[in-house]
C-alpha cells in the first residue's frame, strides 16, 4: 500500500513524523537516512514503541481517498457525514437498484426513510472510531459520485461477521469498476475487528453473481432476514478470502481527522 505525503526537508518535523510512526513505518526508514542525529533516532524509537499499536485506527479516525494503479482516474472517498447527501442520492435512483432486494424495493423513499437510513449511517460511522467494525465510502469519477460500498459488522446476524456491499450507477458499470470496488473492500475488511466476512444478492443478478465467482466466491441458496431489514438476500457467498487482500497495491491520502 502506498501512503502519498510531502517529501520532508532537512529541518526535524516531530508531527511529521510521528504521521509516519502512525501510518507507514516503510517510509519512515526512508525518511530516516535524512537525518544522522541520534535525538531524531531516539525520539522515533520511543514513539514508535508507543504508537505502534494505533497504526490501524488511521482509517477510522481520518478522512481518506484511495486510488488503484489500475483505475487512477476513481477515487474510492471515505463516506463522511458532509457527504451523507451523496450517499442518499445514489441510494434514491432506482437506477442503481436494478436487482433490488425485497426490502429495497418496498422502501419508500420519504422524509422519514431518508432520515432513518442516514441515521443509521451515522450511528455506524460515530462507533466505527471506537470499536473499529464499519468502514464505508463513495465512488467518484472526476469529482462525480458514481457508486457507494460498504463492509461493517452485522452482530444481529452473527458476532464477528462483516457484510460487505457495493453498488454502481448505470454509467459506471461494465468497465471493471465493479471488481476494483471489491476489491477495496476486501483490503478494507482487513482493518475491522471481525473474522468472518459474508455477502449476498438476489439470484437474478447475474452480474454480481458472475463478479463473486471470478473474485473465488462460491455461492448457496438461501434467504436472508435482518431483522428491521427483512429479506436482504436468497444467494449467499462463501469462501470470502479476504486476509488474500491485505496487500492489495493501492495508494490512500490521508486528509486529517475525519469530520464528526
Amino acid at each position: 500500500m502506498e501512503v502519498a505525503k510531502p517529501l520532508p526537508n532537512r529541518k526535524v518535523n516531530y508531527q511529521f513524523l510521528l504521521h509516519l510512526i502512525r501510518t507507514d513505518i516503510t517510509y519512515l526508514v526512508l525518511v530516516l537516512h535524512s537525518f544522522s542525529f541520534k535525538s531524531v533516532r531516539s525520539y522515533i524509537s520511543i514513539q514508535y514503541l508507543q504508537y505502534a499499536s494505533l497504526r490501524p485506527q488511521v482509517f477510522f479516525s481520518d478522512d481518506w481517498v484511495i486510488t488503484l494503479p489500475t483505475f487512477p482516474k476513481v477515487k474510492f472517498v471515505r463516506l463522511t457525514p458532509p457527504r451523507s447527501d451523496e450517499y442518499t442520492k445514489i441510494l434514491m435512483d432506482p437506477l442503481n437498484r436494478p436487482f433490488a432486494n425485497p426490502s429495497e424495493l418496498a422502501e419508500a423513499w420519504d422524509e422519514e426513510s431518508i432520515r432513518a437510513r442516514k441515521e443509521r449511517f451515522l450511528a455506524r460511522y460515530t462507533l466505527s472510531k471506537t470499536n473499529h467494525q464499519a468502514l464505508e465510502f463513495l465512488v467518484q469519477i472526476d469529482g462525480e459520485t458514481v457508486g457507494k460500498g460498504s463492509v461493517y459488522e452485522i452482530p444481529e446476524v452473527h458476532v464477528g461477521l462483516a457484510n460487505i456491499g457495493f453498488g454502481l450507477a448505470e454509467s459506471a458499470r461494465g468497465k471493471g469498476i465493479g471488481k476494483a470496488g471489491w476489491q477495496v473492500l476486501l483490503r478494507l475488511s482487513n482493518e475491522l475487528d471481525i473474522s468472518l466476512v459474508g455477502a449476498g444478492t438476489m439470484s437474478a443478478n447475474k452480474p454480481m453473481r458472475a463478479l463473486a465467482k471470478s473474485l473465488g466466491f462460491t455461492e448457496r441458496e438461501e434467504v436472508l432476514t435482518v431483522p428491521g431489514q427483512g429479506v436482504v438476500a436468497d444467494i449467499l457467498f462463501e469462501n470470502i478470502d479476504y486476509k488474500r487482500y491485505k496487500d492489495l497495491d493501492m495508494k490512500v491520502d490521508f486528509l486529517g481527522p475525519a469530520p464528526e
